[in-house]
């Protein structure tokens, strides 16, 4: 992992989810959002933790139990930076390991799922395509968001995000 020093431009937080199995209170089961044990491997050597925490928007809670990573009872991998997470992004989607995260102070949420060929970015209605999920996006536009003069989220393509923040 990169560590910055000195003065640093466009500053921000990212918090990052990685789901490393399924549970049995979550209703949506989504296998595409489910790292596997090579994932996990990469996750801990890039300084992910293990945590029970499933929402990006409180992966940095300290109440939420961290502890013993030889344990099977965590249910997902976290990662919180303060500033510039293109890094952990571009990592993430070079590795194929899917991801949640609540970017630049939970203004914006981000996501990738496993095999897929785009990063889904929403600004301002972060919280909303986490909690639905993103397959979601025509209900909300034709419901909440159709008054609105401009598109809150977008498909990045991957190959298009990787030469840009690489």
């Amino acid at each position: 992992m990169k560590f910055r020093t000195g003065f640093v431009s466009n500053s921000s937080t990212a918090s990052f989810i990685v789901r490393i199995k399924q549970d049995s209170w979550h209703k949506v089961k989504d296998e595409l959002f489910l790292a596997n044990e090579e994932d996990i491997i990469k996750l801990e050597e890039y300084g992910f933790e293990r945590t029970n925490a499933t929402n990006p928007f409180d992966s940095n809670d300290t109440t939420i139990k961290t502890g013993d990573p030889g344990t099977d009872h965590y249910i997902s991998m976290k990662c919180f930076v303060t500033c510039n997470y293109e890094e952990q992004v571009a990592f993430l989607v070079k590795n194929n390991i899917p991801f949640k995260a609540s970017c630049h102070y939970g203004h914006k949420y981000m996501s990738y799922k496993k095999d897929s060929d785009y990063i889904f970015k929403a600004v301002n209605y972060g919280l909303i395509f986490n909690m639905y999920g993103e397959d979601h996006f025509d209900y909300f536009t034709e419901q909440d968001m159709k008054n609105l003069n401009f598109k809150p989220y977008q498909k990045i393509p991957k190959d298009e995000y990787l030469s840009t923040n690489i």
